[in-house]
């Protein structure tokens, strides 16, 4: 059973308003569980979650040991769990007991973890680039067919009965019939270059679909050549045919952008990876900034949200056991 004294609880949930790098003593989550995490940060070697309803953080041993980058382990939306690739397995690791388990996949692999479904019951995966669906808890896995085209991108719907997926050419939407097969395979009203902004680039009212394409921004200074422009449009998705929406936006001077998920139905929660480390804003559909609900300091190379916490995540002051305390 987790310890937990009354002074480490915090306003639920909540996420420091600057993430540090926690020191190399921070103890692993297997020796003590986290509870529900608000954010998991990758330091390029060692990965580490953020607590959401106490001022804990914890390292992640089991994700340094199978993955490169951050990307190739995904925090569920409810915070509890983390689904994370391998060569030819899923390894679940629960967060609030320390435990995990593993999913065999194929034999063939390698196997990459691509989104989570808004219920935390299934984790949409790449096969060597051919899509899957990993149903847990039973462990089933379901083979999706994309009419012979690769995967290397997906989001789920909020009612889970669409995926959206970056293909070869083009971002398309799965239809599921409801016995888990594909009923349709769309293809969506994309523009060359677009990608998912995200596996978290679905509204949660099911409406729009949020999309990006980079281009190099021409505003930056020499010694920032290498920073983008990134053009976001979004996709009306509940219609009888998808269309492109009259909101986008652009957000220039970063070296990367993506969709950490949603305040609301029309705010969405922007990583803004910029050269002195990574903003978390909160901006309406057609770019204006509302909020900013943290920063991240420049030697923390990546982050994650709870994407299903968004709604109710607030700013913290930062505390000191907010750093990794050994204990």
């Amino acid at each position: 059973m987790m310890d937990m004294s009354t002074t480490d609880l915090v306003a639920s949930p909540s996420v420091p308003e600057h993430v540090l790098l926690p020191p190399d003593w921070t103890v692993p989550v297997e020796a003590s569980p986290l509870g529900r995490a608000a954010v998991v940060l990758d330091a390029m070697d060692r990965y580490f979650a953020i607590a959401a309803d106490t001022r804990r953080v914890r390292w992640l041993p089991e994700v340094a040991e199978r993955c490169t980058f951050l990307a190739e382990a995904l925090l569920s939306p409810d915070g509890t769990r983390l689904a994370v690739s391998g060569e030819i397995d899923v390894l679940i690791l629960d967060l609030t007991t320390g435990e995990h388990r593993l999913y065999p996949i194929d034999e063939d692999g390698p196997i990459t973890v691509l989104a989570w479904s808004p219920d935390s019951r299934l984790v949409a995966c790449s096969n060597d680039g051919d899509l899957v669906v990993l149903e847990l808890p039973l462990g089933r896995v379901r083979p999706v067919d994309l009419d012979g085209e690769e995967c290397s991108g997906a989001a789920f719907g909020p009612d889970t009965s669409r995926l959206a997926v970056d293909l070869d050419e083009g971002v398309g939407l799965v239809v599921f019939a409801a016995d888990g097969s594909v009923a349709n395979l769309v293809s969506l009203p994309t523009e060359d270059g677009e990608e998912l902004s995200g596996t978290a680039a679905w509204s949660p009212d099911g409406r729009l679909l949020a999309v990006e394409r980079a281009r190099p921004d021409l505003g930056a200074a020499d010694s920032d050549a290498e920073l983008e422009e990134y053009a976001v449009s979004f996709i009306e998705v509940d219609g009888d045919e998808p269309v492109r929406s009259v909101h986008e936006l652009s957000i220039a001077g970063v070296e990367y952008l993506d969709i950490a998920g949603w305040r609301s139905p029309e705010h969405v929660v922007f990583l803004e990876h910029r050269p002195d480390g990574i903003s978390l804003v909160v901006r309406d559909l057609d770019g204006r900034e509302l909020e900013q609900l943290a920063t991240v300091s420049a030697d923390v190379f990546d982050v994650q949200l709870a994407p299903g916490l968004l709604g109710q995540l607030r700013s913290r002051p930062l505390g000191t056991d907010d750093t990794g305390p050994q204990r």
